[in-house]
């Protein structure tokens, strides 16, 4: 990031939301964003971290905190979700939301679990497709992504009353999650969504295997047959 000397540093509320622990992996970003921001100048931080079980709830109530505040920037890192990069980098670009790309867990109506990015374009009404990187700029417009490593502009933020919560259907199940239910929002009130494949993110999870292999012989790597069976009734 360009170091602009005598200008006052940019109020920043950089808000952890938790379930009682963080990975050291989150530590080690903060200390090193909070370092860069004493040593350059050029970040004013205002760190908070939100213990509560429901994450919707936990969301809303950090942005309440940011609201009450003087900051003029949200970021907000899940307890699993460091990014690679000094993720206040792009503040400096002065877009209206920008999520940073994640690789995330799925599971296939199948049952075969699937890795994709929370980077996510609009196929068609109630449905999003995800999309990755390829070629071309790093820096591009989507119509929705992750809330669990996100840079928000205040405005956003005072424009969407409870920013996070999920979009219900009738019968009381959810369509859609929080994060792409915001994204869907804020476009809806005229900001623009974007991510940076330059600054994509870690995410520490705990999973299976068996679940591992069944992604490495799947469909991408010829395998006998009976050895995929088995991989099956594993």
């Amino acid at each position: 990031m360009t170091i602009k000397k005598n200008v006052a540093p940019i109020k920043v509320f950089v808000a952890i939301p938790n379930q009682g622990n963080v990975s050291c992996h989150v530590a080690q970003k903060l200390i090193q964003m909070v370092g860069e921001s004493i040593v350059n100048k050029n970040f004013d931080i205002t760190l908070k971290f939100s213990q509560v079980t429901c994450i919707d709830f936990n969301r809303n109530l950090l942005a309440r905190q940011f609201l009450e505040s003087d900051c003029q920037w949200l970021f907000m890192m899940d307890d699993d979700n460091p990014c690679l990069k000094n993720p206040l980098d792009l503040i400096e670009l002065n877009k209206d939301v920008i999520v940073y790309p994640t690789l995330m867990q799925k599971t296939l109506d199948n049952g075969d679990p699937l890795v994709i990015y929370n980077i996510f374009r609009r196929v068609k009404d109630g449905c999003w497709g995800a999309i990755t990187r390829a070629g071309g700029p790093a820096l591009v417009e989507v119509d929705a992504g992750g809330t669990g490593c996100v840079l928000i502009k205040r405005k956003v933020i005072a424009a969407l009353e409870a920013p996070f919560k999920s979009k219900m259907k009738r019968d009381g199940t959810r369509k859609y999650g929080q994060d792409l239910y915001f994204c869907e929002r804020a476009k809806k009130k005229g900001f623009k969504i974007w991510t940076h494949w330059d600054y994509a993110c870690q995410h520490f999870k705990t999973i299976d295997l068996i679940e591992v292999a069944r992604m490495l012989l799947r469909d991408k790597y010829k395998v006998k047959p009976e050895v995929r069976e088995l991989v099956k009734k594993i």
